[in-house]
């Protein structure tokens, strides 16, 4: 790949792109294999958790959201790319759907590190009020 093309409209909005090579194909299919079967672990957690804790269910749903999301989407687009569907195997497609789940995995962590722990002492504070009640 000639890297200066990375800079150019067309490179990115070409509808003529070739099919990734054998070695991309087969990490990107089993990194999207694994967040699928992550998702599902996931999933399994928020049945399990159904009438304990609400923020933790919420979190592993979260969790389990954006790896459904993730890789059904990111499998859709590997065999668009694979198959050179012309408009949906665009390169821009692909970036634009791992800059989304970027700024998507921003608002989970933002979820797990700082609301989380804020709400779980907030329910402690509350239950702890209560107590004397």
């Amino acid at each position: 790949m000639y890297l200066p093309s990375l800079l150019t409209i067309g490179y990115w909005f070409s509808l003529f792109t070739d099919p990734f090579s054998r070695f991309f194909y087969w990490f990107l299919l089993i990194l999207y294999l694994v967040f699928l079967v992550g998702a599902a672990a996931a999933g399994r957690q928020v049945i399990k958790l159904r009438d304990q804790d609400k923020f933790l269910k919420l979190a592993f749903q979260k969790v389990a959201t954006f790896g459904y999301s993730f890789s059904l989407v990111g499998l859709l687009l590997l065999f668009f790319r694979q198959q050179q569907v012309q408009f949906f195997g665009m390169r821009i497609w692909a970036w634009t759907w791992w800059l989304v789940c970027l700024v998507w995995l921003v608002f989970i962590a933002k979820f797990l590190f700082i609301e989380f722990p804020r709400l779980k002492a907030e329910r402690a504070k509350r239950e702890q009020f209560r107590k004397y009640l």
